[in-house]
């Protein structure tokens, strides 16, 4: 329970999240600036900034800011100079420059991004479809149809998750009065867990509709997933196993 490192100077990170490297020795923001789309990448160790990086010009935001691969960051935003669209773009920390990009959905389901442990892998959901990215070159490397509802027909993307291992890409999609939580496997993407719940799961548990963490965690030794912080549900069966009763008044858990 030490500090290993804090961020010293002044900070002009925008009111979005922050990403720590899968490493533990950068934190990453969009900047507030008001000319042009920017991101900061500060070091742990020693509290500096390292790089700034202009992604855009104009007052345009970046959709999606996280770490690639070792040394890279992976943005979704608008392109320029008549590239219309969003693009995927690989970023090198060292240069501040584009290593490459893709074209990628011009709208995604915001809980949707998910990344493999490695990095190599971005997982995304646009208009009822399940997109998996390479980000190593940029391309598409796979295609999923999300499950859809019985009664209204779209289910809502409340998270996608990667296996510890990486051997498969899970689910969570609900809507008011139904959920389902589907896995696939990342060799042949074949449905290898499917379950449905009629009700939505966020609110079975007192404090779970209000919980600021991942919607959906694998267990450690892959034998069935955290939800909403507050439930665990056994893969085989997809019985709810275990459930944490928060306090009555504590309405906005934590991770």
């Amino acid at each position: 329970m030490k500090r290993t490192g804090a961020i010293a100077g002044k900070v002009d990170f925008s009111y979005k999240p922050l990403f720590l490297s899968p490493d533990g020795k950068l934190l990453v923001g969009e900047v507030n600036a008001s000319r042009s789309a920017e991101m900061e990448v500060w070091s742990i160790e020693t509290g500096q900034v390292v790089r700034r990086i202009a992604t855009h010009s104009g007052p345009m935001s970046i959709d999606l800011l996280d770490f690639a691969g070792p040394g890279q960051l992976v943005t979704i935003k608008y392109g320029e100079k008549g590239n219309v669209g969003k693009h995927i773009s690989i970023w090198d920390i060292g240069t501040g420059a584009v290593i490459r990009t893709a074209r990628g959905p011009d709208v995604f389901d915001n809980e949707s991004p998910a990344f493999s442990p490695n990095r190599r892998y971005l997982a995304l959901v646009w208009n009822e479809r399940l997109l998996i990215y390479d980000l190593r070159d940029a391309t598409l490397a796979g295609e999923l149809v999300v499950p859809k509802s019985q009664r209204s027909g779209y289910l809502d993307c409340r998270g996608l998750r990667f296996s510890p291992d990486g051997s498969e890409l899970a689910g969570l999609f609900a809507t008011s009065g139904e959920t389902k939580l589907r896995s696939w496997s990342m060799a042949n993407g074949e449905v290898v867990a499917d379950h449905s719940f009629p009700a939505d799961l966020r609110h079975v548990s007192l404090s779970s509709f209000n919980y600021k963490g991942p919607p959906i965690e694998w267990m450690p030794d892959g034998s069935g997933w955290l939800l909403y912080g507050h439930l665990i549900t056994d893969r085989a069966t997809g019985r709810m196993v275990w459930m944490l009763r928060s306090a009555p008044d504590d309405l906005n858990p934590l991770p």
